[in-house]
């Protein structure tokens, strides 16, 4: 299944990356240009977009969409 996670950066999503990637499934990362991506394992797919200004076909491809975006714990 190709899956696309927003947030796939973030604690949560680091972990459903390996999870979903272990089982099989293809998996692409939506994030932004500023995004630290050195901590997704090295099979995951980049798709540039912002949740704040999401272009049409930023989905393009996808069989599921899962949103695991937050303003992370640092935010109060």
């Amino acid at each position: 299944m190709n899956i696309l996670i927003a947030g796939a950066t973030g604690k949560t999503g680091l972990l459903l990356t390996q999870d979903l990637l272990d089982h099989g499934h293809t998996v692409t990362a939506l994030v932004r240009e500023s995004s630290d991506t050195s901590d997704l394992p090295e099979r995951t797919a980049l798709r540039q977009g912002d949740l704040t200004d999401l272009q049409d076909g930023a989905c393009d491809g996808a069989d599921v969409v899962i949103f695991a975006a937050g303003s992370g714990g640092k935010t109060g």
